[in-house]
Order: C-alpha cells, then sequence, then structure tokens
C-alpha cells in the first residue's frame, strides 16, 4: 500500500508541474513581442544572410543572366545600326578592249536609294523592339523576385506559428500521456493530442521544406546560386491597398511592354514590307573603264547602267510573306490585348475578394483570436474549462492566425499581379 501511495503522490507531482509549465509556456507563446526569427533547426542563423527587397531587385538588375542577355541583344542591334548603307562588293577589274593592252576599271553597283532607306528605318525598330524586349525581361524578373520574396516571408512567418503550435502539442501529448497513466482520460484522448501532434510535424516539416525551396528559387533569380539561405529582413505585411479598380479597364494594360512589343513588331513589318516592295525598282550602276584610246574623252569612260530582278515572281513571294507576317503581328498585337486584360479582371477580381477578408482579419479576426486565447488561458488557469476546451479553444486562435496569413500572401500576390500588367514594377 505504502509503494501504491508514494507512486500516485508521484504522478500527481509530475502532473502538476507539467501544467505548470504547460500554462507558463503558452503565456510565453501568446507574446506578441516575439524576435522576427526563433529558433529553426533547418536554418543556421550563423549562415543565414538577410537581405532587403531593394537589394534583391538591384542584384537582379546586376548579375540575373537573362537580362545581361538582353542588355548584350541590345548591344549587338545598335552594332548593326548603320548595316543598311552597306553597298555591294565594289569590282575592280582589268579588260583589253583594244586587244593589245590592259586596262583597269571599277565597277560598283548600288541599290534602289529607297530600299536603303527602308532598311535603316527597318534598322531603327529592330533597336527599338530589343529595348522593349529588355523592359519586358527586367518586368518579369522584378515580379518573380518580388514573388518569390512575399512567398519566403509567409513560410517564414508560417513556420513561426507552426513552431508555436508544435510546442504547444508537445506539452499536450506529455499531459495526456501521465493523465492516462492516472486514469483521468481514455486511450481515445489520448491519441486524438498525438494525432494532432503528428499533423502539426508534418505540416511544419512540409513547411520548412517548401521554404528552403522558395529561398533557393531566390537565389537562383538573383544570379547567386550558392546562397542557400537567403531571408528577408522584414516580416511580411500587406502591400499598400490600391484605388478601388473596375474589373473591366481596357486602359489599364497601355503601359505593360509586352503590348508594346507586339505594337513595335506591327511596326517593323510594316518597314519590312515597305523594304520588300522598293527591291523590285530599279538600282544604278556606275564605273569607270577606258575602251578607247588615251585621249579619250572622261565622258567617254564612264559607265553607266541600271540593275533589276528578272525573276520579279521571286520578289512577289517575298511580299507576299512580309505581308503576312504583318498581318500576324497585328492579330497578335489583338490577342496579347484581350489576353492581358483578361488576366488584369481576374487580378483585380482576387485583389477584390482577398483584400476584403484582409480587412476582416485586421479589423475583427484577430482581435478575436488574441481575446480567444486569453479567455481559454485564463478559464483554463481559474479551472473553469477542462484543458480539452482549452486545447480546442487555443486551436481555433492558431487556426484563425494561419487563415490570416494565407490571405495575406494572396492578396499581396494579387496586387503584385495588378502591378505586372500595369507595367508599373
Amino acid at each position: 500500500m505504502k509503494k501504491l501511495r508514494s507512486k500516485a503522490i508521484d504522478l500527481v507531482l509530475r502532473v502538476t508541474c507539467l501544467m505548470a509549465s504547460f500554462y507558463a509556456c503558452a503565456q510565453v507563446l501568446s507574446s506578441e513581442k516575439e524576435e522576427l526569427f526563433t529558433e529553426n533547426q533547418s536554418h543556421n542563423k550563423l549562415t543565414a544572410r538577410y537581405i532587403s527587397l531593394s537589394e534583391v531587385l538591384s542584384i537582379v538588375e546586376k548579375q540575373n543572366p537573362s537580362f545581361l542577355l538582353s542588355e548584350k541583344q541590345v548591344e549587338r542591334e545598335i552594332a548593326l545600326k548603320r548595316s543598311p548603307y552597306l553597298l555591294p562588293n565594289t569590282e575592280i577589274l582589268w579588260e583589253a578592249p583594244t586587244g593589245d593592252v590592259l586596262r583597269p576599271g571599277v565597277l560598283q553597283n548600288i541599290p534602289y536609294l529607297g530600299a536603303i532607306a527602308s532598311q535603316v528605318n527597318a534598322q531603327k525598330q529592330r533597336i527599338l523592339l530589343s529595348e522593349i524586349e529588355k523592359k519586358i525581361v527586367l518586368q518579369r524578373l522584378r515580379y518573380n523576385a518580388t514573388f518569390i520574396y512575399n512567398e519566403i516571408q509567409y513560410l517564414l512567418e508560417r513556420v513561426r506559428i507552426l513552431q508555436e503550435q508544435d510546442t504547444f502539442y508537445s506539452n499536450i501529448v506529455e499531459i495526456t500521456r501521465i493523465r492516462r497513466e492516472l486514469g483521468e482520460i481514455t486511450k481515445l484522448e489520448q491519441l486524438n493530442a498525438e494525432s494532432r501532434y503528428k499533423q502539426v510535424q508534418t505540416q511544419l516539416d512540409a513547411s520548412r521544406a517548401e521554404l528552403r525551396g522558395v529561398q533557393a528559387q531566390l537565389a537562383y533569380i538573383i544570379g547567386m546560386p550558392y546562397e542557400k539561405n537567403l531571408i528577408p529582413n522584414e516580416r511580411i505585411t500587406h502591400l499598400p491597398f490600391l484605388i478601388d479598380k473596375p474589373i473591366f479597364d481596357s486602359t489599364a494594360i497601355l503601359k505593360n511592354p509586352l503590348l508594346s512589343f507586339n505594337q513595335q513588331q506591327e511596326r517593323l513589318n510594316e518597314f519590312l514590307l515597305q523594304s520588300e516592295k522598293r527591291s523590285r525598282l530599279p538600282g544604278i550602276i556606275i564605273g569607270y573603264l577606258n575602251q578607247g584610246a588615251d585621249n579619250t574623252p572622261l565622258e567617254y569612260r564612264l559607265r553607266l547602267g541600271i540593275s533589276f530582278p528578272l525573276a520579279q515572281w521571286l520578289n512577289s513571294s517575298r511580299i507576299k510573306a512580309a505581308q503576312k507576317n504583318l498581318e500576324i503581328s497585328r492579330l497578335q498585337t489583338l490577342a496579347s490585348a484581350l489576353q492581358l486584360n483578361n488576366e488584369y479582371s481576374m487580378a483585380v477580381s482576387r485583389y477584390r475578394q482577398y483584400g476584403e477578408a484582409l480587412q476582416y482579419y485586421e479589423e475583427i479576426g484577430l482581435a478575436q483570436a488574441s481575446e480567444i486565447l486569453r479567455n481559454a488561458k485564463e478559464s483554463y488557469r481559474l479551472g473553469n474549462i477542462p484543458y480539452y476546451n482549452y486545447i480546442q479553444n487555443s486551436e481555433l486562435a492558431y487556426q484563425i492566425r494561419l487563415n490570416y496569413l494565407e490571405t495575406l500572401r494572396n492578396y499581396n500576390q494579387a496586387v503584385l499581379m495588378i502591378q505586372y500588367l500595369q507595367g508599373d514594377l
């Protein structure tokens, strides 16, 4: 009997200590003054590099291979600026018109000057086209970098909340184990607590793995693949609320560089068509060759002529192909405008949806979660509710915080998409 009584007293003391430590831990976890980044087993603070969004965008423009490639393509087109002025090779020859002596001569074929002018204008359009393509690449990179940066912020905050839940349920599992030994709860209640604890651990592990993958994406997009642990230097916050935007607004995408690219492609094809049409017109041939005596006047030593394509049907096929290219570019502009308008409408719709939900959480939801957690702790401390009710209320508060975080992430993504489609990034 003494041994059984001693064992019972020991179990009661252990439960009491665990209850006290459990409540103290919950008090700490509820504090709003926690550090930005808590201890995370998958992220060694000694190797972490904290980086701001402005620094990320600056590095993208300096080191991303895609952007550097677009700059080289612009430089290439600028280098070809004078290429349309290149004439066919000059011919230097010797002939013996009198049959007794070789006389030097020179010939130059000059295409129709209007065709050269069209080619000059076409090359100017190619330069403009490459510059717009450079803007497209930069816009896409800035969008992707900002999107990934926001995703890392979201995942870090999610890991932090799940770590709190992990600590919370580890204490719950230990308490249920001891209460099961005392016979206060059934095996089913103990299994429920362990099952929920495993669920939280699985979610935490999955979030950490996803975080590592997204961090690797950010490292590659800024051209620094060796950086394995990039961490934003600030916590996730909602992007500024946009002015109430209509869902259908055809003017919203006018600054989008993709639309400008297609419009510029139209202008290029117009000059290429003009160049093909003018290439049928005759050019001129000028030269010098003395076919007479040494005292032949200069004007009779000159050679003058014209050049034109005999196979006109071949030129016609090239003109038809250029016309088709122009028609295709015009249709591509219309298709791009429709696609961009459709994407813009969907982005505005998502922005409104998540914006309203975000306002609810920031004005009501988060305050309710804090109130639920505070009342649950106080009621549990005073013994007004059993620990099972305390668990349910605490889990509800955590879920509200996770739902808010998910809404915040979706809202920021919608804002980024609107800015991207408007060409404002």
